[in-house]
């Protein structure tokens, strides 16, 4: 039961990793497109356009959230898909208010 469940956390890791590899080329490449597209997320969400900018600004202006490990494997998803660009985000179920939908 135990090499499953190391299997498992293997793959999740190594899907998350290829995920975040494709999320940095975008930042790199269009970090204006992505930008934009955070703040579309938040601000459907029901946050402040306001409150949403200054989020966004605060993540892309450290966009190394991406090269940090993340927690266990409970909230690995809901930190990622609530910082991630769309493309992440969209691979993700999570219940976090801030956590953003692609509905």
């Amino acid at each position: 039961m135990a090499s499953g469940e190391y299997v498992s956390m293997q793959a999740q890791r190594e899907l998350l990793q290829r995920e975040l590899d494709i999320e940095r080329r975008a930042l790199r490449r269009e970090p204006k497109r992505e930008r934009d597209e955070l703040l579309a997320i938040y601000t459907k969400r029901g946050i402040d356009v306001g409150v949403a900018s200054e989020l966004v600004d605060q993540v892309m202006q450290d966009p190394s959230w991406l090269s940090r490990p993340t927690p266990a494997r409970s909230s690995a998803s809901t930190l990622t898909s609530s910082a991630a660009p769309c493309r992440l985000r969209c691979r993700r179920s999570s219940r976090s208010p801030l956590a953003p939908s692609c509905h």
